[in-house]
């Protein structure tokens, strides 16, 4: 589920969320606010993921990854001044919540939520499921630029931080999160994205065990935003 909450002129800030299926009204002062419906490419099956989370039930076969974005537009005047921020996207992390769920004797997972703070200059920060120009190309599934989010797990191992590998490949976690304008507007933005995933109890991830991820998100225009590493997770121990 995607939540944003905005700036109003009289400084009020309102929520509004919507399930994937349904459409959402953003920005207050915006006419072009996106509105386009969240389609299922924020749903996504990862078969990597799936043998790393141990997945063994239906649900947990299909793991859901959200991005959740809180946002603030800074354009209007009479909210804010419109700051001056670079063209490339910024990133800072605020932290992580950490819910640990043993839901029966067989089952120990955690629900965790990775917050970063944003800002870019341009406002060019989202990819949409519906315009071509994000679908095509560069933006199209399995091409270098369809993912603009991107976190990685990092686990302690004697005292040093070491990526997770499955079959030799890297664990990552790639998401999209959709255009926050509609139209072409160059506009500073500043706001949160709240990153949520699900790990189970495996082979890979134990009791106890220390992760750390980096994160980085992408603009439109390709430009990678500076990597931010989270606070230290001691697994299912919350």
């Amino acid at each position: 589920m995607f939540k944003f909450v905005f700036c109003a002129t009289n400084r009020h800030q309102k929520s509004l969320t919507s399930p994937f299926s349904l459409t959402i009204a953003l920005l207050c002062y915006s006419k072009k606010a996106s509105s386009e419906p969240f389609a299922s490419c924020f749903r996504r099956q990862n078969q990597n993921l799936n043998k790393l989370l141990g997945a063994t039930s239906q649900t947990m076969k299909k793991p859901c990854l959200l991005v959740l974005l809180s946002l603030m537009a800074l354009g209007f005047q009479g909210c804010y001044s419109v700051p001056e921020f670079d063209l490339t996207p910024s990133i800072t992390f605020r932290n992580v919540e950490q819910y640990t769920k043993k839901p029966n004797q067989f089952r120990l997972y955690d629900s965790l939520v990775l917050v970063v703070k944003f800002q870019d200059g341009d406002g060019n920060l989202g990819l949409s499921t519906t315009n071509p120009e994000d679908i095509m190309g560069e933006f199209a599934f399995g091409q270098p630029a369809y993912y603009n989010f991107n976190a990685v797990p990092f686990k302690k191992v004697n005292g040093t931080f070491q990526p997770i590998f499955l079959n030799g490949k890297r664990i990552e976690y790639p998401s999209r999160f959709p255009r926050i304008f509609s139209d072409t507007r160059v506009e500073p933005l500043e706001g949160d994205i709240r990153f949520s995933l699900i790990i189970d109890r495996n082979n890979l991830i134990k009791v106890n065990d220390t992760l750390r991820f980096e994160i980085m998100i992408k603009d439109r225009a390709k430009n990678n935003s500076n990597l931010v590493t989270t606070s230290e997770i001691i697994m299912f121990s919350k």
